[in-house]
């Protein structure tokens, strides 16, 4: 069953020209803050891991379920569900995905952290978003959140951080408190708990880490490195029952 939105426009997104002047130096602390305060530093066998919290299917349920009530909690809403679907997709590669890269149902593009191809299926969830969002016809890029169809290196980086920072990181915070979820909760948050789904559902470790883009399997585990209490418990009962 299809989800009905409507598309908005950049014009519509507040302040957007201060946040364009703002330096690097003067986000990189915030984006810091919301990014990684749900990570706990920890070691396996010389291996430096970050353990993020993640949403369950419970509470991703809810947030689909979330009405908005202004366009910015849209955005982030939306945004983190569409990584979701789109197997934890990272943020600069969400904003670079070109029209180029659609292929009927699928959406094939290179992960730029590492250079792995990922396709995926959109589903209608993660259409409607597309469809929500979507640049003008003349752009070759499929989001709208882009200014400009020759971006550098150096701007995608920057907008990227500003993006994520303001319009997705701090409006995920005032939805988690809305719908009374007491995680700490960031953009990065979805591609975990994509991955934690797998898992519960008893998917590989290199299917998932095939779904992920990742090129080994330690990276794929740091993200599946534990089981909610809760889940242990219901494994055993299955198995000693």
């Amino acid at each position: 069953m299809g989800v009905c939105v409507r598309k908005i426009s950049k014009s519509k997104w507040p302040d957007e020209e201060v946040l364009d002047k703002q330096t690097d130096e003067a986000i990189l602390p915030l984006l810091k803050a919301d990014a990684l305060t749900s990570c706990l530093r920890t070691s396996q066998d010389e291996l430096s891991l970050w353990t993020v919290e993640n949403t369950n299917e419970e509470e991703i349920e809810k947030l689909k379920k979330y009405e908005p009530k202004d366009e910015k909690l849209s955005f982030a809403k939306h945004m983190f569900l569409f990584s979701y679907y789109a197997r934890g997709i990272n943020f600069l590669d969400l904003i670079k995905l070109e029209k180029k890269f659609l292929n009927i149902e699928r959406i094939d593009y290179i992960r730029s952290k590492t250079g792995v191809p990922v396709s995926f299926k959109i589903n209608d969830y993660a259409r409607n978003i597309m469809e929500k969002y979507k640049s003008e016809d003349s752009s070759k890029f499929i989001f709208n959140i882009l200014n400009t169809e020759k971006p550098t290196q150096i701007y995608l980086k920057n907008r990227s951080k500003k993006v994520l920072t303001y319009y997705v990181n701090m409006q995920l915070k005032e939805i988690m408190k809305e719908l009374q979820i007491k995680k700490n909760i960031s953009y990065y948050c979805a591609r975990h708990s994509f991955a934690t789904v797998l898992k519960f559902n008893n998917i590989s470790i290199e299917t998932i880490r095939e779904a992920l883009g990742q090129k080994d399997i330690k990276s794929t585990m740091s993200y599946l490195n534990s089981l909610p209490d809760n889940k242990l418990d219901k494994i055993i009962d299955e198995v000693l029952k």
